[in-house]
């Protein structure tokens, strides 16, 4: 079965990249592939992103490997706010995953989609330093 995802924001970090995705009721699985669609880039999944003040309320898919994050509020209604934000994307099917580019740098563009390929491979790949040094 093609499962077909929608970038709905991605963001290209110094620890990642971020990207909201929309998705079907399926877990993404450390390791799992997706590809463009419009531009064959292809990106494995590293975990999905779990919000410390929302947590006890998200959704969640039995095999997701899950990233928890803290932010400070600088009020207890804008904490809120924000809690009601994640919960109402996700009602809509929208989910914040990290993912790791293969072979480049960029991040899925806001209205790509993205086919969820079959099997797995390793999601973090870091570069040898010998080899680098000797480069």
């Amino acid at each position: 079965m093609n499962h077909i995802l929608i970038v709905h924001d991605s963001w290209n970090m110094s620890y990642g990249i971020l990207a909201n995705l929309r998705k079907e009721d399926v877990p993404l699985m450390p390791g799992q592939v997706l590809e463009s669609r419009e531009t064959q880039l292809r990106w494995v999944v590293v975990s999905r992103i779990m919000f410390m003040h929302a947590y006890a309320e998200q959704k969640r898919f039995w095999g997701e490997h899950e990233s928890l994050t803290h932010f400070s509020f600088r009020s207890f209604d804008v904490r809120e706010a924000s809690k009601l934000d994640i919960l109402q994307k996700e009602s809509d099917g929208i989910f914040q995953y990290k993912l790791q580019a293969l072979n480049h740098e960029d991040k899925p563009e806001v209205g790509d989609e993205l086919m969820l390929l079959e099997g797995l491979i390793h999601p973090i790949q870091y570069p040898d330093p010998e080899q680098e040094a000797s480069a």
